[in-house]
């Protein structure tokens, strides 16, 4: 039989009630985070000072966290959690099913929110934590992509279907002069019209993009102090999953 592969998932509980503990530790295993012959994937600290040395030492993949501990309590021990691991997903176990709570909880960093009465449920805590491990590893790729974006010197602009600008990357703005407050929501042909190109030229790149293709070709823009400057511009179709056509990336 071939062995498995998959990683031991190491969960960090921060919870100073033993029963409660007991009852994750039990459900941890009947939702399948725990096989037979692997090591215990929780690991306890009975309060938030002990949870932040615990976290920095094992490197867990999620948290459990309680909000009324011996040494904080509420949003401050989310926040304080957060500070201390920025990157690891953490879910909030509360005896408070309250739906302002669970918001303050996620603005201050919690990937989500757990009213203990659903410890009783062990899909529900499975379920938690599952959800919380795939979005922490989508938000790591976001901000990965965005980080490479940032990074590129060629000037990039995303915008909406009608061309109005959504999101430009700082090499985009260096090169044109406008900040990114003063692109944003405008058409970067209208910011940019040197005056180089007719109305024929616009017209058949918009024909290009509208018809879900590439559009690539030069002309000459002008930055926001005047002066003119040769394009090289690649502008390209993003499309949804229906197909039809949701935002234009430019590459200058």
């Amino acid at each position: 039989m071939k062995k498995s592969t998959r990683r031991r998932i190491s969960i960090l509980v921060i919870e100073d009630d033993p029963g409660d503990l007991g009852l994750i530790r039990s459900n941890v295993r009947l939702a399948g985070l725990k096989r037979i012959g692997e090591d215990d994937p929780v690991i306890w600290a009975s309060t938030l000072a002990d949870g932040i040395a615990a976290a920095a030492f094992n490197k867990p993949d999620v948290v459990l966290l309680d909000l009324s501990l011996p040494d904080s309590a509420g949003i401050t021990t989310v926040e304080r959690m957060r500070a201390a691991a920025p990157t690891v997903p953490i879910i909030v176990l509360t005896g408070q099913d309250d739906h302002q709570l669970a918001e303050a909880a996620l603005q201050a960093g919690a990937q989500d929110y757990l009213p203990k009465g659903q410890l009783f449920q062990h899909d529900a805590l499975g379920r938690a934590i599952r959800h919380a491990l795939v979005r922490q590893k989508l938000e790591s790729r976001l901000h990965l992509l965005d980080a490479a974006l940032n990074a590129v010197a060629s000037g990039i602009v995303i915008t909406d279907l009608s061309a109005a600008i959504e999101w430009a990357n700082p090499a985009f703005t260096q090169i044109t002069g406008f900040a990114t407050a003063e692109v944003v929501g405008h058409n970067p042909g209208e910011m940019l019209n040197s005056g180089k190109q007719d109305g024929h030229f616009y017209e058949g790149m918009w024909q290009t993009i509208l018809a879900g293709r590439v559009w690539t070709g030069e002309l000459v823009n002008r930055r926001k102090n005047g002066s003119l400057f040769d394009a090289a511009l690649t502008i390209s179709p993003v499309t949804g999953g229906d197909g039809s056509i949701r935002h234009f990336v430019a590459i200058m």
